[in-house]
């Protein structure tokens, strides 16, 4: 990976539905992805097997970790363990940095 400087409120792009995701940075060992969702939308329950950290950057949600409710708000950070299974949904078009990585 080189050195580099991205500008993440640039890249934000929110679909009238869905999702829109753009890998931003990459290596063997982790990766970042920009997460924007359109209001309305749900991520059904699933897991990963890497570790994950979801930066809330812009919008307003619910994130479901291992049962737990958390309020997604701008400047919120989740950090997740391996395999936990997890679930959200965006009230308002909701952008987050998704980074995966192997603990």
């Amino acid at each position: 990976m080189q050195n580099t400087i991205l500008q993440l409120s640039s890249e934000i792009q929110y679909p009238k539905g869905g999702i829109y995701s753009k890998v931003v940075a990459r290596s063997k060992t982790f990766s970042c992805t920009l997460m924007c969702l359109a209001e309305g939308t749900d991520l059904e329950e699933h897991s990963s097997p890497r570790s994950a950290i979801v930066h809330v950057i812009e919008g307003e949600g619910e994130f479901i970790l291992e049962g737990q409710k958390i309020r997604m708000m701008p400047g919120e950070m989740i950090f997740m363990k391996a395999s936990a299974p997890h679930a959200l949904k965006a009230e308002t078009p909701l952008s987050f940095l998704l980074t995966l990585f192997d603990s």
